[in-house]
C-alpha cells in the first residue's frame, strides 16, 4: 500500500512538472531558465513583441514569466503597445499578471483607437478584474485620447483609473482637473502599427468603452460634477 501511495504522488509530481512545460512551451520559454537573448534589443515569444537597449526575461519553475526592459522600451501584445523608458512586467500563468511602467509612458490600442500619455502607469489584471492607471507628477496631467470616424476626443486629469465594470465592459475615471475637449480628426490620430497574435494577456482584448466619470478640480471640493454615461458616450460617436 505504501508503495502504490508513492507511486501516486510522484505521478501527480510528474503531471504538475509537465503541465508547467507545456505553458513554457505556449510562450517559447524553459523553466528555470533565462534567456540566451538578454541583451539584445528584439525579442518574439509568443503573442509578446519586445524592444529594449536592455532587455532581460525569464521563468521560474513554478510558471511564472519575468520581463525587464530599460532604454526605450516597447512591448506589444495582441492589438495594444506599451511604451516607456522603463517596463517590468510579472506574468503568473495566463490569468495574473502586473506590468510597472516608468517615464514617457504611452499607451496605445488599434481595436478602441485609443492613446494614454503619462508619466507612471500601473497594469495589473487577474480573472475577476483588469486596472490600468495613468500617474504624472508636479502638478502634470495624464492625457487619452480617443478617434472616431468624424472627431477626436481629448481627456485630461491629474489622475486617471480606467477598468472592469463587468466582463466586456470599461469604465474611465478622470480624477482631479480633469476636461474633455473635441476637434476634428487628423491623420496623425490613428493608432496604426504592427499588431501580434490575438491574446488574454491584452488589456483591452474583448472589452469596449461604456462609461466615464470626470471629477473637476480637488477631490475634496463642493463644486464637482459629474459627466453622465450618455453624455460620455456621445461624445465618443
Amino acid at each position: 500500500m505504501l508503495m502504490r501511495i508513492l507511486t501516486l504522488l510522484m505521478c501527480l509530481n510528474f503531471a504538475q512538472m509537465l503541465s508547467l512545460a507545456d505553458e513554457a512551451t505556449l510562450l517559447g520559454l524553459h523553466g528555470n531558465e533565462k534567456s540566451p537573448m538578454a541583451g539584445e534589443k528584439t525579442l518574439v515569444v509568443g503573442c509578446f513583441r519586445m524592444k529594449a537597449e536592455d532587455l532581460d526575461f525569464h521563468v521560474t519553475p513554478e510558471g511564472h514569466y519575468h520581463i525587464k526592459l530599460k532604454g526605450k522600451t516597447q512591448l506589444v501584445c495582441g492589438q495594444t503597445r506599451l511604451s516607456a523608458d522603463q517596463m517590468n512586467a510579472t506574468f503568473k500563468y495566463r490569468d495574473r499578471g502586473e506590468i510597472e511602467l516608468a517615464g514617457n509612458v504611452e499607451i496605445e490600442n488599434i481595436h478602441d483607437q485609443l492613446r494614454m500619455f503619462a508619466r507612471e502607469a500601473r497594469i495589473f489584471w487577474s480573472k475577476q478584474r483588469r486596472t490600468l492607471i495613468l500617474n504624472n507628477r508636479d502638478h502634470e496631467l495624464v492625457r487619452l485620447i480617443r478617434m472616431s470616424d468624424k472627431k477626436t476626443t481629448l481627456v485630461e486629469a491629474s489622475k486617471i483609473h480606467i477598468g472592469y465594470l463587468k466582463p466586456h465592459q470599461l469604465r474611465i475615471l478622470a480624477v482631479e482637473n480633469s476636461k474633455i475637449e473635441e476637434r476634428p480628426c487628423r491623420s496623425t490620430d490613428k493608432v496604426k502599427f504592427e499588431a501580434t497574435e490575438r491574446s488574454g494577456f491584452d488589456f483591452f482584448d474583448k472589452i469596449s468603452i461604456t462609461e466615464f466619470s470626470a471629477h473637476h478640480g480637488k477631490k475634496t471640493s463642493r463644486g464637482s460634477q459629474k459627466i453622465s454615461k450618455t453624455e460620455f458616450l456621445q461624445l465618443l460617436k
